[in-house]
């Protein structure tokens, strides 16, 4: 029989024809979602990407220009390791390649919309190569790259630097187990490599975990030929062996100096099971899948811990889809395991304390440093779009209505089970029940797009052609992930965009090699007229306030004067009105535990219109809130509204208006905008500063420890006496070598620093917000020598006795370490002493000291045992002066004192890395040329 080469050509030109139509359908849901920074519009400047990983590409490039490692940066805290961190990758290799070219800030969205096209593209390989159609791959694609954990974790660069190579590590994994050669073995092990060498190492393994599944689940689901084939088994187990190997040598940069590090963290002695319970995804907020927004939004949240962690998102239709799939387990089977064991390891762990097994697990010490239980919804979330992906393949090849009725009850039952805890939970939670009914009354787009997809899919069951069917599935499906995701991370638009400080120039060191120390918070030392102020009750169902307020700019922010009673909890529920009775433009709460003494804790709004005439701030509970509200008197102005019913009429409302004043911060600048003002986080580096307060998730223990204790890092810091702890440890900071701190002034404070001798050095002002720098005159210089010593092993037995108010740091030191120092080197008598920076590098200090007696020399940087001393070229033991600094021992006389940082992991990850690469070229050899090689040998 001749072959009939028209039906051939049409076949081919069909198959070409639904390629280009997956290809688009990937691209164009790219194009429109990536458009407002495609073209250059407005850029991701928020949260992680904004305060850690940008100034971490500060350094970077730096470090990449001068052709260094960086290995220890002086500007994070008082000094941290960087490849050691564990955030994001210095060998990540696309940023490596933009730094050539890019500054930080456009890296970073050149960044996200790379990876994100190369998830894409990944994914729609491998499931081209699952043998699926070019329309259901596309929507296999579309569902992982832009559901709820991606997309959510947006701007965490550290996790889609993992995530959207994963589809190719999957693509390299299904060749390997089709024909395991060294090749293909090669190929994993890269994919893996750049992952751990990219990522954040919790995601990173995550993905390794997620390929592993996928790898055990296709050779379950191949049958028992293969396995029992044992010269295949063996060759397979070798390979694989091989790959473990050539992948550690690959991402020894990454492994090795992040083992060093470890031990000096708070990680070391494992978390507080307070900790571990952090970012537990509730049952409950399964509704999120469906409605994303049912809780609030990015800057409007109300819901658990928090926001974009828990993000988990899908839609109707995959969900639908995931459910009709486990009404099949003939076909796609590795597709069916893994995304059932993907799923139930994700509720399993994501739910952490709602999870009887994690909370085994966390109580018997068997989990001890996991943190962010909530990031397991990353497995439920690819789980569900495995099986999407198979429950679609299925539904297309269906024709018989009647054969789909089996399985259409899987379909239904898997969203039922998912939001049934909702559904239990939904009747007694008020705010609950009022956000649903403001869902259907004013036709919330996540009640819309659920109609569109449920008929959908409907459509899809009535419809006999296979095409159409993926088609409007397909459509539908991206349709709604692009209207979730669309404003999940909120747009910066670069007209508007503060990305240094105005102040940053003002912020100099003592030296042009030595940064500035900077000590950031919104509020130092200032003060407000309070003696009119007056406390009411708190607010509750029987107390609500309105209080007219300004609106200046689009997105405004508002300091609320609210305190909380002792041993209470609860929140309230705050909203801005364009009038007086009419329901808020938006809402977000402040709960208790968000209230600190001395502080306006801030609520903002986006997307309001400026206006002369002033809107309306409501501060309300549904239930007693433990928080009571500051208001000032004001005879013969009536203003604020303070209403005493449980459910208020317009008219008892308009009856309630009093003499009073609500004593309301207004800001001019969004908070997001405060922290770029301000230079706080790590936003300093951009400023060439260091830091005294906040660092990121990882840092050496003495450090955190040592500014939450005297700096007040993450609480109150005012205390029961009502004294700050810029007052209360003001020697500390002298000695710690703060030279600048920075603090806003709002409109009616009082700025008392310079009163309190801090020297005003610069001032930016913002409409009614006033942000200002001071300098630190009495601070240390960033060596000096101390006369006497006192050893104490015990880090809280120093924090301890230098919080002593009779204790006087001039002239003493705290010191710890391995072995005591001999008695002589304790007491020492003060003399004449003349101490030189002499180089001041990120991993070299060279100090000359010329003293008439012996003492302590300390530098006011973190001490770690990498950084290796010497006094005239002699080694020296390791010591910690109060709990953290460097310092050492210096005998009377002429001395040159020298730290140089020396890990051993990076001279170990050098070595292995080159090995690695010799490894890797060997693995791909042509065989021919092996052939050859063997033979002239």
């Amino acid at each position: 029989m001749k072959p009939d080469f028209r039906k051939l050509g049409i076949r081919i030109a069909s198959q070409t024809k639904t390629e280009y139509l997956g290809l688009i359908i990937i691209g164009a849901t790219w194009v429109t979602f990536f458009s407002r920074i495609i073209f250059g519009h407005s850029v991701y400047w928020l949260d992680d990407l904004k305060i850690i990983y940008y100034p971490m590409e500060i350094v970077y490039a730096q470090a990449q220009a001068a052709m260094q490692l960086p290995v220890w940066s002086n500007l994070f805290g008082f000094g941290q390791p960087l490849i050691a961190w564990g955030q994001l990758g210095f060998f990540t290799p696309l940023h490596v390649v933009l730094r050539l070219v890019l500054d930080p800030l456009n890296l970073l969205q050149v960044s996200v919309v790379s990876y994100f096209l190369f998830g894409l593209v990944g994914l729609y390989v491998f499931l081209r190569r699952q043998q699926l159609t070019p329309v259901i791959a596309s929507f296999g694609a579309v569902v992982y790259a832009f559901s709820g954990f991606n997309i959510g974790h947006l701007n965490h660069v550290n996790f889609y630097t993992s995530t959207m190579v994963l589809p190719w590590l999957l693509v390299a994994v299904h060749y390997f187990l089709q024909k395991p050669t060294l090749k293909r073995t090669g190929l994993i092990a890269v994919a893996i490599a750049v992952m751990i060498l990219s990522g954040q190492p919790q995601v990173g393994a995550y993905s390794v975990a997620v390929a592993a599944i996928y790898g055990v689940a296709s050779l379950l689901s191949g049958g028992a030929s293969r396995l029992a084939n044992y010269r295949w088994v063996i060759k397979t187990v070798a390979m694989l062996v091989l790959a473990a190997i050539l992948t550690l040598l690959l991402s020894s940069f990454a492994i090795f100096p992040l083992l060093e590090f470890l031990p000096l963290t708070e990680r070391a002695d494992g978390l507080p099971r307070t900790v571990l319970y952090e970012f537990s995804y509730p049952p409950s907020h399964a509704i999120t899948l469906i409605a994303p927004y049912f809780f609030g939004d990015h800057d409007n949240y109300w819901g658990a811990k928090g926001f974009q962690e828990l993000a988990a998102f899908t839609g109707i239709i995959p969900l639908l889809l995931a459910g009709y799939a486990l009404g099949n387990w003939r076909k796609r089977l590795a597709l069916r395991v893994t995304g059932v064991l993907l799923l139930v390891i994700g509720i399993i762990i994501a739910l952490g304390k709602h999870s009887p097994l994690y909370t085994y697990l966390v109580e018997n010490d068997i989990i001890t440093s996991l943190t962010i239980p909530g990031r397991f919804v990353f497995f439920t979330v690819t789980g569900l779009v495995f099986l999407a992906i198979a429950g679609l393949d299925d539904l297309v090849h269906i024709t018989s209505i009647k054969k789909h009725w089996p399985r259409l009850l899987l379909a239904i039952g898997l969203p039922v089970l998912f939001l049934a805890t909702f559904a239990a939970t939904f009747y007694s939670m008020p705010r609950w029940l009022n956000q649903a009914h403001y869902y259907l009354t004013m036709g919330h787009l996540s009640l819309i797009m659920f109609v569109a997809g449920a008929s959908a899919f409907t459509a899809s069951i009535i419809i006999k052609k296979q095409l159409p069917r993926e088609l409007i599935l397909t459509v539908f499906t991206a349709l709604t992930l692009l209207t979730f995701a669309w404003d999940y991370n909120p747009l910066t638009d670069r007209a508007g965009l503060v990305v240094r400080s105005p102040l940053a120039d003002s912020v100099v060191g003592p030296k042009a090699d030595i940064p500035a120390r900077l000590y950031s918070r919104p509020l130092l030392l200032s003060s407000r007229n309070t003696r009119d102020l007056v406390a009411t009750r708190a607010v509750g169902p029987d107390l609500q306030v309105w209080q007219p307020v300004p609106v200046f700019v689009t997105n405004p922010c508002y300091g609320l004067p609210l305190s909380r009673l002792e041993d209470t909890r609860g929140e309230v529920v705050v909203g801005l009105h364009e009038s007086l009775v009419v329901a808020p433009l938006s809402t977000m709460s402040v709960r208790t535990d968000e209230v600190r003494q001395g502080e306006h804790p801030p609520v903002c709004f986006s997307d309001v219109a400026p206006r002369d005439e002033p809107y309306f701030l409501s501060i309300t509970s549904g239930e007693p809130s433990g928080l009571t509200l500051s208001v000032q008197s004001t005879p013969g102005e009536a203003s604020m509204y303070l209403v005493r019913a449980p459910e208020p009429t317009s008219e008892q409302v308009l009856a309630s208006q009093k003499e009073l004043r609500l004593d309301v911060l207004v800001y001019d600048q969004p908070f997001s905008d405060e922290e770029s003002y301000l230079m706080a986080r790590h936003l300093h580096v951009a400023a060439g500063a260091s830091s005294a307060r906040w660092i990121g998730a990882l840092t050496t223990k003495p450090y955190r420890e040592f500014i939450e204790f005297f700096f007040a890092n993450d609480r109150e810091p005012v205390d029961g006496d009502d004294l700050h702890v810029l007052a209360k440890h003001r020697e500390l900071f002298n000695f710690s070598g703060v030279t600048h701190l920075a603090q806003l002034i709002p409109q009616g404070a009082t700025d008392t620093m310079t009163a309190s001798k801090f020297n005003l050095e610069a001032e930016a002002v913002a409409h009614t917000t006033a942000y200002r720098l001071y300098t630190n005159p009495a601070v240390y210089p960033k060596a000096f020598l101390v006369a006497n010593a006192i050893y104490v092993a015990a880090a809280d037995d120093i924090r301890a006795a230098l919080s002593d108010p009779q204790f006087k740091l001039d002239g003493t030191i705290y010191v710890s370490g391995p072995v005591p120092p001999p008695d002589q080197q304790l007491t020492s008598q003060r003399g004449r002493s003349k101490v030189t920076v002499v180089k001041y590098t990120d991993t070299e200090v060279v100090v000359s000291v010329d003293s008439t007696q012996p003492g302590w020399l300390v530098v006011s940087d973190t001490n770690a045992p990498q950084w290796q001393i010497t006094v005239d070229g002699e080694p020296q033991p390791y010591y910690l002066a109060n709990t953290l600094f460097k310092t050492v021992f210096v005998p009377g006389g002429q001395h040159e004192v020298r730290w140089l940082y020396d890990s051993p992991a990076i001279t170990k990850a050098t070595r292995a890395t080159l090995a690695g690469l010799v490894l890797l070229l060997l693995l791909q050899l042509p065989y021919h040329l092996v052939r050859k090689i063997k033979r002239k040998g």
